[in-house]
């Protein structure tokens, strides 16, 4: 008998589809970067580890176009890089874990299929609300957290996503450290 649950896989294809609706200031770099990546996860191993040959051969992006949008990725919390080591020490490149909880995106898109049969409108416009509020506050978390010399090194990236959670916490500290 066949599964009745969709395959891991292509829940992280559709959430990775999803991000640029979460984070309406994604950069399409980041978009086309973090689609590849879903493409290539595993789910044995929770991970994608593509090569960095491998992603600018499939997204036609420069190695420094790439490594800028696996930093815009790393800094919303949409993915986290992770260096592989062979059992010698030799550096293998990086893995990248998704931030994708299989479970939560099953029960989401059985909330979002339940809301797009519903005639009222509303309650589909508020489950993506929810869901980029809560990225809105998953960014704002990363940015609290981070020490001075993250912030200053991180500045001009963060600045360049001119995202609104940004300037909102960050504006603050900005003006006291003026």
């Amino acid at each position: 008998m066949a599964s009745t649950k969709p395959n891991p896989a292509g829940l992280v294809m559709r959430w990775a589809f999803r991000q640029p609706k979460i984070h309406p200031n994604l950069s399409s770099n980041a978009v086309l970067t973090l689609l590849n990546l879903a493409d290539r996860w595993n789910a044995e191993e929770g991970a994608a580890w593509p090569s960095h040959r491998d992603l600018e051969e499939r997204s036609h992006l420069s190695p420094r176009s790439i490594k800028r949008a696996t930093a815009e990725l790393e800094l919303r919390g949409i993915i986290r890089k992770q260096p592989r080591v062979s059992r010698s020490g030799r550096k293998l490149g990086n893995a990248y874990l998704l931030n994708v909880d299989i479970e939560q995106e099953r029960l989401f898109e059985s909330d979002l299929n339940q809301a797009k049969r519903d005639p009222d409108a509303e309650a589909e416009a508020e489950l993506w609300s929810k869901l980029q509020d809560d990225a809105a506050a998953d960014l704002a978390e990363c940015i609290r957290h981070m020490t001075p010399a993250e912030l200053g090194s991180n500045h001009d990236r963060l600045a360049e996503l001119r995202d609104p959670t940004y300037m909102a916490v960050i504006g603050p500290f900005m003006v006291n450290a003026a």
